[in-house]
């Protein structure tokens, strides 16, 4: 990347994988916005979105780290996990047991997740 001032610097890869962790929320949004009219939206509940999100993460260890697919699978992960977190009532014991269920499995793959992102 070339800055204003004509400096070289290297890609932040955290910058890229936030960038298409928003592209891909807005993505998640506009079709779902393009499926049902204003206010008729039918919204997934939050355990429903955290399950979404445990299957793209095991698909994700199915494909090599640094394969766009994994990136991709972990993106789609996190973007359901965010409109988990949305969607809830916290106090859904249901909902907890599961997104603790998802939080142990990133911790158990964070090793993973943190090399696919330097």
């Amino acid at each position: 990347m070339i800055s204003p001032t004509g400096e070289t610097h290297a890609p932040n890869p955290q910058s890229e994988i936030q960038r298409d962790l928003i592209a891909e929320l807005v993505e998640l949004r506009k079709q779902q916005d393009a499926k049902w009219p204003p206010g008729h939206v039918p919204r997934l509940a939050a355990f429903q979105w955290v399950e979404l999100a445990l299957s793209q993460i095991d698909s994700a260890s199915n494909a090599p780290e640094s394969s766009p697919a994994f990136r991709r699978r972990l993106i789609r992960a996190t973007s359901y996990l965010l409109a988990a977190l949305e969607s809830t009532d916290h106090r859904n014991e249901k909902f907890l047991r599961r997104f603790g269920r998802l939080l142990r499995h990133f911790h158990r793959n964070g090793a993973a997740v943190e090399r696919s992102s330097s």
